[in-house]
């Protein structure tokens, strides 16, 4: 039979459903072959913040941080990504395998879904004569080539486009479902709720799933209703229910500006546009040529191009916008075909700015259906069924493609090598040195931070990426530099408020670094290490109940913060709270045994509680985990004097005393060891060496004062609190102790 004849018989359930579950098993087979290498995959760019360091998917209840992910975390407004990411954060913690896993199983669910669609359509009143008889290889062949696809890899490969794979298989359902709902009269109200159900849960995963209501408006013209009026009028209710999950989005689109959307970046709409007419172009390019595929093509800024540059491919979209719109009225379903690249492209390649990304490959994904149904069609047209084996012969070669592009994401590094090598920008050179510096190859960064910073000297994140190397590195001044441009490029930069005031405590600068920490909370309330890092300067510069409430906010985005328990633990005593003290001090070592700080901070503050073998016993254990640490036996020896067991704190003082040849408060309390153990002459050659460093100390002066009596030295003793007295006339202490050795001197009084 000539498949183009007229053949009115042909229903979609006169067709056998055993063939079309394994037209569906196929497809799902197809795509498990074409990505059986990909669950290898790293996490990469994005997924730093959609993934990594995005606290709202580390547990599932309760569920209000979970369906309300921050702006910045690259899934916010997108409660529904996020939810999946945080199921698969509790499968697997960060181990990739099962985000692989889930991306790949709902690429395979739009696949089958899309053959359902396709063969559905071909079976519409409108087609069915001509391409009943074929509408199952035909819809197949779409599915297939767009399942292998290697344009599709960035959904499937990169972990968050997780966002345009769960949009794009809710955007299908919805337009499945449509179609079902208009084929059986007694069950079409449950399939159009399941259709509304459908998009609603797709404004849940990305923003483009605002045009599907017009799609489907479009298609029920197009395929079903025959006019738009028909349409409203058979299915008006439909279509508001449609049109009210605009509602939602529009709830889930506030802060979209933080979302690398707007003008932030320097680009007008207009001068947008211009470079979306060469972008368009490149994308149906890569739809039948997909080569080279890149994974990042640099920030709008490094594309902008002049009108005169653009004006070739500004032509070639209106000769394409134009074709579509008369196709549309002559040829209704070869314009919709047309009107399904364009509307679905039309939010992200109009002129609405995504100023980071003005292209992406992942933007073709449900676009590419499209074009592969134009291109089954064309091929069935030229050749018949015998089309069909040249389909199969570009699948296999699709399927070739993208197991090769695959392993391209196995690690960052051969990730952004692969794009370097195809298309060098800013952001290529300052992801690269990003990942060179994760993995302590500074030197082979270096260069690519100033290359990026050749490219675009404004770049905000290759600025503090150079200036956290130059830290790394001790080159505080020139990093504090980098620090300074990043803010200046962008005040809202977070990271690099943090990291500015880490370079400014290491110079000593703790009320400078107070205020970047303060900033870098306040742009990113959640951003756990700029919490901690504040609450630790806060303690630094005094503000100590300041310092409790950020320490134990950093504790609830991070109870396992070690460092924010020392630091929490230390505020405490300050405040006199030693008993909750003692409990972060434990905290702390135990999630960092090798904290030898908090053992001796534990040691002193048990101590201090009365309880003084448990105190003693965390003292002496750090000394033996630490032999050579001159600060940890000082801090024993130092505990010794305070329960007056001098002499067994005389041969710690004694090990470490190069240590402290400048520092006057130990040499005063090695001094102090002496006088316990009754060894006034050694005491008194400390505390003398202690003046000498300290002569404006007047406790150490005191100290020698009172080691001199001891040691029948008292005319010297005599001078020593004499000269206290002229520094300081209302030292009390030194004046009892005066007034009481020159009484002794004078003897007893007599009669006259």
């Amino acid at each position: 039979m000539n498949p183009l004849s007229p053949n009115p018989a042909v229903t979609p359930a006169s067709q056998s459903r055993t063939i079309i579950a394994l037209a569906a098993a196929l497809l799902a087979l197809a795509g498990l072959v074409s990505y059986h290498n990909s669950f290898s995959g790293a996490l990469v760019l994005d997924d730093q913040q959609a993934i990594i360091e995005n606290r709202t998917i580390r547990q599932l209840w309760p569920p209000g941080p979970v369906l309300a992910p921050p702006n910045e975390s690259g899934v916010g407004g997108r409660p529904l990504a996020n939810l999946s990411f945080a199921l698969n954060y509790a499968i697997s913690g960060l181990g990739v395998g099962s985000y692989h896993a889930v991306n790949l199983g709902l690429h395979l669910l739009s696949a089958c879904t899309l053959f359902g669609l396709v063969r559905r359509t071909f079976l519409q009143p409108v087609l069915r004569e001509r391409f009943g008889p074929a509408s199952l290889p035909l819809a197949f062949f779409t599915a297939l080539l767009w399942t292998v696809h290697p344009l599709q890899t960035q959904v499937v490969d990169y972990m968050s486009q997780r966002t345009e794979a769960l949009m794009a298989l809710f955007y299908l359902l919805t337009l499945y479902c449509f179609i079902r709902g208009t084929e059986i009269a007694s069950s079409s109200r449950w399939w159009l709720r399941l259709s509304f159900a459908a998009c609603l849960l797709g404004t849940a995963s990305k923003e483009i799933i605002a045009t599907v209501p017009i799609l489907v408006l479009l298609y029920d013209r197009t395929f079903v209703a025959g006019t738009f009026r028909e349409a409203w009028r058979r299915r008006k209710g439909y279509y508001l229910a449609l049109a009210s999950t605009w509602i939602a989005l529009a709830f889930l689109m506030q802060g979209i500006a933080h979302r690398g959307v707007g003008t932030d970046g320097g680009i007008n709409p207009a001068g947008y546009a211009l470079i979306e007419c060469r972008v368009i172009l490149n994308y149906l390019r890569l739809s039948l040529w997909p080569d080279p595929l890149v994974f990042d093509y640099g920030r709008g800024a490094e594309m902008r191009q002049t009108l005169a540059e653009a004006a070739p491919y500004v032509l070639g979209i209106a000769v394409f916008i134009t074709a579509t719109a008369v196709t549309l009225r002559r040829n209704p379903p070869l314009g919709f075909v047309a009107c399904w690249l364009l509307v679905i492209l039309a939010p992200t390649s109009s002129v609405v700015p995504l100023y980071t990304q003005p292209m992406a490959e992942s933007r073709m994904y449900l676009p590419l259906a499209a074009v592969m149904t134009a291109l089954v069609l064309g091929v069935h047209a030229l050749a018949g069924r015998r089309g069909f084996l040249l389909c199969l012969a570009l699948a296999i070669g699709g399927c070739a493609v993208t197991l090769r592009r695959n392993p391209v994401y196995r690690s960052p590094e051969s990730l952004w090598r692969d794009t370097l090598a195809k298309k060098p920008s800013a952001r290529v050179h300052n992801s690269l040195g990003f990942v060179l510096t994760e993995l302590a190859r500074e030197d082979e960064a270096l260069p690519h931070f100033e290359a990026a910073l050749a490219l675009a000297p404004d770049y905000d994140s290759a600025h503090n990426n150079l200036g956290k190397l130059l830290s790394g590195k001790g080159r505080f001044d020139e990093a504090i530099a980098h620090f300074q441009q990043a803010l200046q490029s962008n005040p809202g930069h977070a990271y690099a408020h943090n990291n500015l005031g880490n370079a400014l405590i290491e110079t000593g600068q703790a009320a400078r670094a107070l205020v970047h920490f303060e900033a870098a909370v306040r742009y990113r309330p959640d951003y756990d290490s700029a919490v901690s890092n504040f609450g630790a300067a806060l303690l630094q510069t005094g503000r100590t109940q300041e310092a409790v409430e950020q320490l134990n906010h950093s504790l609830r985005l991070i109870p396992d913060n070690f460092q924010a328990h020392y630091n929490l633990g230390s505020a405490l005593v300050e405040l006199g709270q030693l008993a909750e003290a003692t409990s972060h001090f434990k905290d702390a070592l135990q999630l960092n045994p090798g904290l030898t700080q908090a053992q001796l901070r534990l040691g002193d503050v048990l101590i201090q509680q009365g309880k003084i073998d448990e105190g003693m016993l965390q003292l002496t254990a750090a000394v033996q985990k630490n032999p050579g640490r001159a600060d940890v036996q000082i801090a024993l020896a130092t505990a010794l004097l305070q329960l007056g067991r001098g002499k067994e704190a005389i041969p710690l003082f004694t090990a470490t005393a190069p240590a402290f040849a400048t520092n006057a408060k130990l040499q005063s309390a090695f001094g102090i060891a002496f006088a316990q153990a009754g060894r006034f002459p050694e005491a008194i050659r400390q505390f003398e060496k202690a003046v000498e460093t300290a002569p404006g100390d007047l406790g150490v002066r005191f100290n020698l004062a009172l080691a001199l009596i001891e040691g029948h030295r008292r005319p010297e003793a005599i001078a020593q609190l004499e000269q206290i007295l002229r520094m300081k006339p209302d030292f009390t202490k030194a004046r009892q102790k005066l007034d009481q050795l020159l009484a002794s001197q004078a003897g007893p009084s007599r009669s006259p």
